[in-house]
């Protein structure tokens, strides 16, 4: 099969728009809403409440223009998992609620560029001792037709590539350093200070 973008997506009428990243933001002074995600995108029970709980907080009038923290700490997961909750937060930008990413102790793998749902209309807060890890695509050892293994390894090819580009909305991201990465054997672990250095964000 061929993986396509968005962009390409709307050229072939198979959408009607495509949303950019939202615009920034501005702080409300209504109560904060506290969202606490701690663990693994890959429980799916997990992460389809606290969607669930999100999207019904965000229908409900009454919290309009409230600003949502979210105080997160993550060693990755599933990355469908992961950019579904990235899209909500997103969205909720759209709204006009003010989104704080907060990170309490670590961001790894997907949780890394998780991260930049709020890096341009919101706020990325990284605590002094947290620490962030980048490494590239991997997967399970595959027992199947080279046919599928040929359409899994695409895949899942495609959304690396996507959530490269996610990860790239911090400017110092560049395709050299993460092509360098890429070329490492280990996993590349940085502290919150180098993070900012990479404009993923601020000290909290």
């Amino acid at each position: 099969g061929k993986h396509i973008t968005a962009a390409e997506a709307l050229e072939l009428g198979l959408c009607d728009k495509v949303l950019t990243m939202p615009e920034t933001t501005i702080e409300k002074t209504k109560p904060e809403h506290v969202v606490r995600m701690n663990g693994s995108f890959s429980n799916d029970q997990a992460v389809f409440d606290l969607q669930v709980s999100l999207h019904n907080w965000l229908e409900d009038q009454a919290n309009d223009g409230r600003p949502i923290r979210v105080y997160f700490t993550s060693w990755g997961g599933t990355v469908v998992q992961a950019l579904s909750l990235y899209g909500l937060l997103c969205e909720a930008q759209r709204q006009g609620h003010h989104v704080t990413i907060q990170v309490m102790g670590e961001a790894y793998s997907c949780a890394l560029w998780f991260c930049t749902c709020a890096i341009k209309a919101g706020t990325v807060l990284l605590d002094r001792d947290a620490m962030l890890m980048f490494h590239p695509p991997w997967m399970s050892s595959l027992e199947c037709d080279l046919d599928i293994a040929d359409e899994l390894l695409s895949a899942e090819l495609a959304i690396y590539q996507q959530t490269t580009k996610l990860l790239q909305l911090a400017p110092g991201f560049t395709d050299e350093l993460i092509a360098r990465w890429e070329a490492s054997p280990a996993d590349q672990y940085f502290t919150a200070n180098e993070a900012v250095e990479l404009g993923l964000g601020k000290l909290a």
